[in-house]
C-alpha cells in the first residue's frame, strides 16, 4: 500500500471505525496488495479485485472472512483512491446462513461459570451475563465506571462510541468489590496479569469460556461469550422487564433489534431493579 498507509488510517478516523475494524480492514488491504505487489495501488483495476474475491472463495475461507475482505477492499477503493463503486462490489454477494440464536439456561449460565476457577477469568465472564456486556466494553471497564450508589455501571464508548448506563445486582456489586480488592489496580477492573497498565485479552476469556463450556458438560454448539449477552436479555424478558428498558441496557438504537428476543421468551410485567436482583444467584462469590 505504500503511501496510502496513512490515508487509509485518515479515512478510518473520518469514518469513526472501531479499533478492531480498523486492524481487520487493514490486514485484508495488505493481504490484497501483497498479492499484486507489483502493481502500484493506482493501477489496481476491477478484474483484480473479482479476481481476488473468487481467489479466496476458492480458498473456502468463511463466508464473513470473504465479506470482510470484500468491504475492506471496497473502502480502500472508494474513499482512499475516490473510485466510483465498481460493478463487483454491487454484485458480489455471499448469503450467509441464518442460524438460531443460543440461548443458555440459568442453570446453564452457573454451571459454566462454577468451572471458571481462576478469578481473573471468572469475574468478567460472570459480568457479561449479569450486565449483558459486549467482550470489548467488559474488558475495558474502569473503577470509576462502578457507581455503587446508583447501583449501576457506566459503560463508556459502546458500539457505535455511544456511552450508556447498566443496572447492576446488589450481589454482583459485592462481587466486583471483592475481585478488585485481590489486585487493586488503580484504573482498572480487569487488568491484565502480567502487565497491569492493559486491560485482560478479550481471547483470554473466550479460551476461559470454551475450556468451562466443555467442563460444564454444555452440548450447545457455538457457546461464546456474546451467548451471556443474549441469554441475559432472555432471561430478563421472561422476568417481565419492558423490552425499552432491556434496549437501554443493552445498548441499541432500535427496540426493532431488540424486538428479536421476544419470539425466545414471553412478555410479562415486573419491577425492574428486583428483577435484577433476582438474577444474581445470591450464593455464588468470585
Amino acid at each position: 500500500m505504500g503511501v496510502y498507509h496513512q490515508r487509509l488510517m485518515e479515512e478510518f478516523c473520518v469514518a469513526g471505525l472501531a479499533e478492531a475494524s480498523q486492524r481487520t480492514y487493514l490486514h485484508q488491504c495488505i493481504s490484497f496488495f501483497n498479492h499484486y505487489k507489483g502493481i502500484p495501488a493506482n493501477k489496481i483495476e476491477e478484474s483484480q479485485v473479482r479476481e481476488w474475491l473468487m481467489l479466496l472463495r476458492q480458498r473456502e475461507l468463511s463466508d464473513s472472512t470473504i465479506n470482510v475482505a470484500k468491504n475492506a477492499l471496497l473502502f480502500f477503493f472508494t474513499k482512499v483512491l475516490d473510485r466510483p463503486l465498481w460493478k463487483i462490489f454491487r454484485e458480489f454477494k455471499i448469503e450467509q446462513p441464518r442460524k438460531c440464536t443460543v440461548i443458555l439456561s440459568r442453570n446453564e449460565v452457573w454451571r459454566i461459570l462454577n468451572q471458571v476457577y481462576l478469578y481473573q477469568y471468572r469475574t468478567p465472564i460472570y459480568m457479561l451475563y449479569v450486565c449483558g456486556l459486549r467482550i470489548n466494553e467488559c474488558i475495558n471497564l474502569q473503577v470509576r465506571d462502578i457507581h455503587k450508589d446508583e447501583k449501576r455501571i457506566h459503560i463508556r464508548e459502546g458500539k457505535g462510541k455511544i456511552d450508556r448506563y447498566v443496572p447492576i445486582a446488589d450481589k454482583a456489586l459485592d462481587n466486583l468489590r471483592r475481585h478488585w480488592s485481590r489486585h487493586k489496580n488503580p484504573k482498572y477492573l480487569f487488568p491484565r496479569n502480567n502487565r497491569p497498565e492493559e486491560t485482560i485479552l478479550a481471547d483470554t476469556l473466550r479460551k476461559a469460556l470454551k475450556s468451562a463450556v466443555v467442563k460444564a458438560k454444555i452440548r450447545k454448539e457455538d457457546v461464546v461469550p456474546h451467548t451471556l449477552r443474549h441469554s441475559y436479555a432472555t432471561h430478563l424478558l421472561e422476568m417481565g422487564v419492558p423490552i425499552e428498558h432491556l434496549r437501554e441496557f443493552l445498548g441499541h438504537k432500535d427496540v426493532n433489534t431488540t424486538q428479536r428476543y421476544t419470539h425466545i421468551t414471553p412478555n410479562g410485567y415486573a419491577h425492574t431493579q428486583i428483577q435484577i436482583n433476582s438474577l444474581v444467584d445470591d450464593e455464588y462469590e468470585c
